[in-house]
């Protein structure tokens, strides 16, 4: 039986919050790569090819990206990253005012 490594690991400045997950499978098929994050492209035989696109717009709204690295046979390296913003929280409202860069 073979077991697949997955690792996350982050990374932070006072910018931007990076979250990597990377596995040792197969890598991503090169056929697919350029198209990985179109709607509904898929090489799975259940999926339906929308986490990818659904995750990769999400990250840009918020201001960040996802990306995808792979190599053939060495698995696969997701990488997201979304900025950070100053929060305050007001305790007597419950209320959290999120302050972006452009206010």
């Amino acid at each position: 039986e073979s077991f697949r490594k997955i690792t996350v690991s982050t990374q932070s400045d006072s910018q931007a919050l990076s979250i990597r997950i990377a596995d040792s499978g197969s890598g991503i098929n090169p056929k697919l790569e350029k198209r990985l994050f179109e709607p509904f492209v898929t090489d799975k035989p259940s999926g339906h090819g929308l986490g990818l696109s659904v995750s990769r717009h999400i990250c840009i709204e918020h201001g960040g990206e996802l990306r995808c690295l792979s190599k053939p046979g060495t698995g696969a390296v997701f990488e997201f990253s979304l900025p950070i913003y100053p929060v305050k929280v007001s305790r007597e409202r419950e209320k959290i005012d999120v302050t972006h860069p452009s206010s």
